[in-house]
């Protein structure tokens, strides 16, 4: 017998239109990647697709010390993926994930951990937290 999917649907948060998709987490950890910068490595499977989040710098370059250093926004980060998807390494999670810009590949902007009874709490959205941490000058 052939494997079903639950469909994608649309949910609109804080204003903002998302298209929601069912995924399990296959890959979840925290690294430095080739140029240095301290990432996330968080990857999502649906039916038929994996993504990435997107690869977040959770660092940054000190020119007085010369080096990379820790961030509030980067411990703010690990923070809100460890509330949503438990212990750094566990995979298998039941996640959803959104999308602003439909259609399959769009960038992933957010996700949040669901139930066995489908239900779930606030999803975390790392552009709104980086919008918090570094505010946009006003005109």
């Amino acid at each position: 017998m052939p494997k079903h999917a639950l469909p994608s649907f649309n949910m609109t948060i804080d204003g903002v239109e998302y298209e929601v998709q069912l995924a399990r987490v296959s890959n979840y950890a925290f690294e430095r990647e080739e140029h240095g910068i301290f990432t996330d490595n968080i990857v999502f499977e649906g039916s038929g697709w994996g993504q990435g989040l997107g690869g977040y710098s959770l660092d940054e370059y000190d020119p007085i010390s010369k080096e990379r250093i820790g961030t509030a926004y980067g411990m703010d980060f690990i923070i809100e993926c460890y509330k949503q998807l438990g212990r750094i390494g566990t995979i298998g999670q039941q996640v959803a994930v959104f999308r602003s810009s439909s259609g399959w590949g769009g960038k992933i902007d957010g996700f949040v951990r669901v139930s066995s009874d489908g239900s779930f709490d606030k999803p975390f959205f790392p552009a709104q937290l980086a919008n918090k941490h570094y505010p946009h000058p006003t005109k």
